[in-house]
Protein backbone atom coordinates (compact mmCIF):
# COMPACT_ATOMS: atom_id res chain seq x y z
CA UNK A 1 0.00 0.00 0.00
CA UNK A 2 1.92 3.07 -1.24
CA UNK A 3 -0.67 5.31 0.43
CA UNK A 4 0.22 3.95 3.86
CA UNK A 5 3.93 4.43 3.12
CA UNK A 6 3.32 8.09 2.24
CA UNK A 7 1.38 8.62 5.47
CA UNK A 8 4.29 7.17 7.48
CA UNK A 9 6.76 9.47 5.70
CA UNK A 10 4.57 12.54 6.28
CA UNK A 11 4.07 11.64 9.95
CA UNK A 12 7.81 11.11 10.48
CA UNK A 13 8.57 14.42 8.75
CA UNK A 14 5.96 16.20 10.91
CA UNK A 15 7.36 14.72 14.14
CA UNK A 16 10.91 15.68 13.15
CA UNK A 17 9.76 19.27 12.55
CA UNK A 18 8.12 19.38 15.99
CA UNK A 19 11.30 18.11 17.66
CA UNK A 20 13.36 20.72 15.80
CA UNK A 21 11.00 23.53 16.87
CA UNK A 22 11.13 22.37 20.50
CA UNK A 23 14.95 22.31 20.46
CA UNK A 24 15.09 25.81 18.94
CA UNK A 25 12.51 27.07 21.47
CA UNK A 26 14.67 25.91 24.38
Amino acid sequence: MPGLHNIILLTTHYINNLETQIIQFE
